[in-house]
């Protein structure tokens, strides 16, 4: 677990395995439970378990991370520490401030906390636009993609993205459990037993600390135009941005 100075294991802390009803699922080595790729983690969690190094920006490092339970999550350590900044504090709450001005109560639990002197954010673990494929598949249709429409419904509520890149943009699916239905692949094995894939998943846009509410009075004009950029934009870099 994540004690002392931040440990970051090596990639090979996941390996595979093959559960008896014939579900794959996954173990990790230095954690007592499975992937619970259907789980998400409590509002008030503080104990997780860093298995790799994800990326990293300006002001901090994302690693990817298991709960207790085994709930699969991000963590963003900002680097400096509060003593060094003291507007990390405040900039964490306000990306966290943001995924719920986006997104509501569907990810109830990103909350920020300190330790070891450092803050840190927790997010939602998503799946990134980092193929062609995927992301001709988000944006084809032009106004009717499912990209377009998660544009628009950013502006509609009142922000923009000013630094928006296909590894900003991420995938949310939802599970249910029982019987297989249409639109639902994979199997995944859960502590509930077999947990099914919703194949329609959501966009959800990252790095939300680059999210900014519009000035009062902009027009619906500007804010269409905006949408319209950064869709073009998006499509011209299918093929050259890097994931």
């Amino acid at each position: 677990p994540i004690t002392g100075e931040f440990v970051l294991l090596p990639a090979r802390a996941i390996r595979n395995s093959k559960n008896g009803d014939g579900a794959w699922g996954f173990t990790c080595i230095s954690h007592d439970h499975g992937i619970q790729w259907h789980d998400a983690p409590g509002k008030n969690e503080k104990v997780f378990y860093s298995i790799r190094q994800l990326g990293y920006g300006e002001t901090g490092v994302c690693c990817f991370a298991l709960t207790e339970s085994g709930a699969p999550c991000v963590l963003k350590i900002y680097l400096p520490k509060p003593e060094q900044d003291d507007s990390i504090i405040s900039i964490g709450k306000k990306e966290a401030a943001n995924w719920r001005h986006l997104y509501g109560d569907t990810f109830e639990f990103v909350h920020t906390f300190q330790l070891q002197g450092r803050v840190v954010l927790v997010m939602p673990f998503l799946e990134i636009a980092g193929s062609t494929v995927v992301r001709r598949r988000l944006s084809k249709g032009q106004s009717t993609s499912s990209l377009y429409k998660a544009l628009l419904d950013m502006v509609e509520k009142g922000y923009y993205h000013n630094d928006l890149k296909w590894h900003h943009i991420g995938m949310h699916y939802s599970f249910h459990s029982g019987e297989a239905s249409g639109g639902s692949v994979g199997m995944l094995s859960g502590n509930q037993g077999a947990v099914f894939r919703n194949d329609n998943p959501d966009i959800v846009f990252c790095d939300l600390a680059s999210l900014e509410m519009f000035k009062q009075g902009t027009s619906s004009e500007t804010k269409m135009k905006w949408v319209q950029d950064q869709f073009s934009s998006l499509q011209n870099r299918i093929d050259t941005e890097a994931d």
